[in-house]
């Protein structure tokens, strides 16, 4: 089983402005998976809808969520590997007014 979490978020806060999540597949013992493959569940929940852009394999076990928010307020990102949360999942994201 693998305790995958978010490493990085790049979110330059700003409404209508592309967010990107940085999110590196682990094996149980910490040491990263390289075999990739892996099957994500993303959903948004947002007062108003969001875009989920893309998400894709970088490399083997490395994957890139992109998303865009049209409205201020919180919002929450769930993301799910292989049918579980991922560790810090769901995220939530502050768009301030």
């Amino acid at each position: 089983m693998k305790k995958t979490t978010a490493k990085h978020v790049h979110d330059n806060l700003i409404i209508n402005h592309e967010g990107n999540l940085v999110i590196e597949a682990t094996n149980a013992d910490g040491t990263p998976n390289f075999l990739g493959g892996d099957s994500f569940d993303i959903s948004a929940m947002s007062p108003t809808p969001a875009d989920i852009v893309a998400y894709e394999g970088a490399r083997p076990g490395h994957y890139i969520v992109r998303y865009t928010f049209h409205d201020t307020g919180s919002h929450e990102l769930s993301i799910k590997m292989n049918g579980e949360h991922i560790g810090n999942s769901p995220l939530t994201i502050v768009r301030p007014s």
